[in-house]
């Protein structure tokens, strides 16, 4: 759907009287027009980057699906990675408040998840998934291959990005 399409020298050409239109003032008209055509470049481009950022979700397919669309490789997909290590266990105590309340003072688990960055050493932390890309991709888009991923990617969720050496 092309809502803003424009010719822009058909524009200009309507812009200028029948009787005015010479090629110097055609050329000129164009020189006028044309820090307006970079403002409608502009936007046109936006607006294309974000319907196409409109079609997916974030689930883990589609960060893989927009990687490989957006970067034209087929080469690119997801490892899951397993974490069950990273989850610490700690036995606490619920004295005070529960306690008040009638409830037995007993052993509660708790789970800390590895999405919790206080007081853990990142040797412990682990991606939840590998972003696994080629080399020759890697190295020509790096830095929007890891923007496109964190954009795609739940809050909470760490991935990692790796080169396929082929």
């Amino acid at each position: 759907m092309r809502v803003f399409k424009v010719d822009w020298d058909k524009l200009n050409l309507l812009l200028l009287l029948t009787f005015l239109r010479k090629p110097l003032l055609f050329v000129f008209l164009k020189a006028v027009t044309a820090p307006v055509w970079t403002i409608y470049r502009h936007f046109a481009d936006q607006r294309n980057e974000t319907l196409f950022l409109l079609r997916y979700d974030t689930s883990k397919g589609n960060v893989e699906r927009v990687l490989r669309k957006k970067f034209e490789d087929e080469g690119v997909y997801i490892v899951n990675n397993n974490n069950v290590d990273n989850v610490l266990y700690l036995d606490f105590y619920l004295d005070g408040y529960l306690s008040e309340q009638g409830y037995v003072v007993e052993t509660v688990p708790a789970y800390l998840d590895q999405y919790l960055d206080f007081y853990l050493e990142t040797t412990i932390l682990k991606a939840d998934f590998t972003i696994m890309v080629p080399a020759d991709t890697f190295n020509a888009f790096e830095n929007e291959i890891r923007r496109y991923a964190a954009m795609f990617v739940l809050p909470g969720f760490r991935f990692d990005v790796k080169i396929i050496n082929d």
